[in-house]
């Protein structure tokens, strides 16, 4: 450890875990992982007596039985000790639609490849989720990318959409 002062106060830390407060014009013991870095922002050596040099005060952690008792803690905010219980009720049965998802979401597909907008397809020409959405019905569930490239590939060797000269 150094002693070094700087003219102006800052936190000197490092990734490794090291943290000291810097008060402008006061001597502070610098570690050594942090000796370059303080360097860096400016500071130099103290060439006092090291007694004149104030120690970082240290405050230990109190024991969990030196604690206040939970109720007995004092401050600006109370203490809750217990909330009313919320009762959420989980729905019995999912409705069915009557729209198969599959079929939602190769009708969409197929919609895109017939359409044919540059603006419905990535760069490697698989159309984009979002667009295949727009398409669906709103009470279909959104389907996954890897779900959208199976359609995809499913509707390549329909010859309804092969393009004829």
């Amino acid at each position: 450890m150094s002693v070094m002062i700087s003219l102006r106060s800052f936190r000197l830390s490092n990734t490794s875990g090291h943290c000291v407060l810097v008060e402008a014009n006061k001597p502070a013991m610098i570690p050594s992982p942090l000796r370059e870095g303080a360097i860096m922002a400016g500071m130099v050596d103290y060439d006092a007596p090291l007694e004149t040099v104030p120690t970082p005060e240290v405050r230990p952690t109190p024991l969990p039985s030196e604690l206040p008792s939970e109720g007995h803690i004092t401050g600006p905010f109370p203490v809750v000790t217990s909330a009313p219980a919320k009762t959420v009720e989980a729905p019995t049965q999912v409705e069915d639609t009557g729209v198969d998802d599959a079929e939602a979401l190769a009708t969409a597909v197929r919609k895109l490849l017939v359409r044919n907008d540059p603006t419905d397809f990535k760069n490697d020409g698989t159309p984009k989720v979002v667009k295949v959405v727009s398409e669906m019905p709103p009470e279909c569930k959104r389907p996954t990318a890897t779900q959208v490239f199976a359609a995809y590939e499913k509707l390549q060797d329909d010859p309804d959409l092969a393009i004829t000269d």
